[in-house]
Formats: C-alpha cells, structure tokens, sequence
C-alpha cells in the first residue's frame, strides 16, 4: 500500500505542476487537465503498487487526486497573484511627497475625531488624494511645516517604516486577492472534471475496482 501511494504522489505532484505551468504560461485553465491528474495519480499508484492494489488504494488515490487537483488551481493562482504583487511592489516609491500625504492624512484623521470640518476642494474624492493640489491648503501646509521640522535621518527613517507599511499591506492585500480568486476559479465543468479524475484515480488505484 506504501508504494502504491507513493506513486500517486508522485503522479499528482506531476500533474499539478503540469496544470500550474500550463495555466501560468497560457493565463488559461483547462479542465481536462484534471483528468489527465486522475491518470497520473492512478497510473502512479498502479504502477508502484503491482498486485497489491484494493479498495483501500484506489480510495486514497481518488484523496491524492483531488488534493492534486487543488494544488495544481491554487499554485495557478498564487504564480499569477506573485506577479501582480510584484509588478505592484515595483512601482512603490516613497519620495518626500508621499511622506507629506502621509502626514496629511493623519492630521486629517486627528481632525475627524475631534468632529472638525473639513473642506476639501472641488470635484476632489478624499479617498484618492495623492497631491498637494487634492488637500485642503491649510492641511497640507501644516503636513510639510512638520515634514521639514525633521532631521534629514527622522525623514530617512520615516520613509522607511513607510515604505514597510505599504509592502505589508500589499502582502495582506495580495493574500486576500489570492484565496478569493481561488474560490472564484472554480466552475460547474471544474467540478465534472475533477470528478472524472477522482473516479479515474480510484478505478486505476484499485486496480479497476477488484481485490486481490
């Protein structure tokens, strides 16, 4: 039983790999693959396994079939998600404007608790402020009157933790896009296809379904 399972490992590493490589070059899935993870991972496990195949082997070929399929839909995900994150990460630069902002907008978060009003200039959403001409005047000169008051190391060190800040959000934010792209990557032909590899799997790991 020990080499029959080892073989359907093997098979479904192979086969996820293939459907992760296949997906990420082509930017494309295709179902059928899955099966095609059924054949390996019951070819696997029929192949190490010899004589020894029963129900017990087909039922934990048809398990490492479906866990391969997964594995091969979730590294899809994960390779495409680890290029936009780092294509995203490349683009982070943290200059003395955005430290501004930055300030800016936690003066602006003091005056929202303390129930102050705040005037922002026209057809401006707050949510997308980014420059100096998005804020309110006052604001932003009181964000660059603090910005220069530090030493030139405090505005090093300041850019620094800032720029710690945002990678760590877009790790979270990459991780978030991952799983909720990975729910959503399923479909009803997923699920035919993966039963097909399951039922392959078991027959195959079973050596078609009979004892010994």
């Amino acid at each position: 039983m020990l080499k029959a399972i080892t073989g359907a490992v093997i098979g479904g590493l192979i086969g996820a790999a293939i459907w992760a490589a296949i997906s990420y070059t082509t930017n494309y899935e295709l179902g059928i693959i899955a099966w095609g993870i059924g054949l390996l991972v019951g070819g696997g496990a029929a192949l190490l396994g010899g004589d020894d195949l029963d129900m017990t082997t087909g039922i934990a070929a048809a398990t490492i079939a479906l866990g391969s399929v997964g594995l091969g839909k979730y590294a899809s995900v994960e390779f495409a998600v680890r290029d936009a994150k780092a294509e995203i990460s490349s683009t982070i630069e943290i200059d003395d404007t955005t430290a501004i902002v930055h300030i800016a907008d936690m003066l602006i978060e003091d005056m929202e608790r303390e129930g102050k009003t705040i005037k922002w200039p026209d057809g401006v959403n707050p949510d997308e402020a980014t420059t100096e001409a998005e804020y309110p005047a006052e604001i932003w000169k009181s964000a660059k009157t603090d910005w220069t008051k530090l030493t030139p190391q405090e505005q090093t060190e300041f850019k620094s933790r800032l720029d710690a800040e945002f990678r760590s959000s877009l790790d979270v934010v990459a991780a978030e896009v991952g799983r909720q792209a990975f729910r959503d990557s399923f479909s009803p032909f997923d699920l035919l296809w993966a039963a097909l590899a399951l039922f392959t799997a078991f027959k195959l790991g079973s050596g078609d379904g009979g004892g010994d």
